[in-house]
């Protein structure tokens, strides 16, 4: 049983975590090295040019096909980080001792939890911002030729570059990987779990008011 919560807890997460961040790591260094050629590059109508977005788009597939892969187990695998933070919260309020007995243990949970989830949503959040770059580098050298024939062909070869849309990595649709994701997830999962502590605090205070009242109408009756 422990070794089964181990690997629910620990190595899935890891795992998927690794294979995430080495497949940003690897696409992220496509794009840069694209954007570098497009730099080394004076004239946007060459045949170099051409072939360079055409690499371009060959590592825009493969965006979308490691989006369509993992979307699904990084989310499975932020959702369940997610839930573990509230819990340990909880713990820290409720749990009188939770000093001495699960200090340590919440410590090293929060500390792989935010470290995980803090180099993935800047692996992920590097992608798109990579790829406006690009366009930002292909705008600037069509600002700078003064030749309208030019510009004509550059704009046929590049406008669906500049057009389409930047591919942004998410979990299942539902969020987006960016550079604040972590903190507005944090502040949100905080708040759900002290808005949770203080409805259970309410409730018990109003169980133990209405105890009170049903002993002292207990003893008035008494009393008669």
């Amino acid at each position: 049983m422990i070794y089964c919560r181990t690997a629910q807890e620990m190595i899935f997460p890891s795992v998927v975590a690794v294979l995430y961040c080495s497949n940003c790591y690897f696409l992220l260094s496509n794009l840069r090295f694209i954007k570098g050629k497009l730099e080394q590059q004076p004239d946007l109508y060459s045949e170099i040019v051409r072939k360079i977005i055409k690499n371009y788009f060959i590592v825009l597939k493969g965006v979308e096909k490691f989006e369509d892969l993992f979307s699904a187990p990084i989310f499975v695998v932020v959702v369940g980080n997610f839930c573990i933070v509230p819990i340990i919260i909880m713990d820290m309020m409720y749990i009188e001792d939770w000093i001495s007995s699960l200090m340590l243990e919440s410590v090293a949970y929060l500390a792989f939890i935010f470290a995980t989830l803090g180099v993935l949503s800047v692996c992920a959040a590097n992608i798109p911002l990579e790829i406006s770059r690009i366009k930002s580098v292909l705008l600037d050298k069509l600002s700078c030729m003064s030749n309208q024939t030019n510009l004509f062909r550059v704009n046929k070869q590049v406008s669906i570059v500049l057009k389409r849309d930047s591919c942004i990595l998410t979990g299942c649709n539902v969020f987006q990987f960016d550079r604040g994701f972590l903190l507005r997830a944090l502040v949100t999962v905080i708040s759900q779990a002290v808005l949770i502590f203080e409805l259970g605090k309410s409730i018990r205070y109003s169980e133990k008011s209405l105890n009170n009242i049903s002993k002292s109408n207990v003893s008035q009756l008494v009393i008669i």
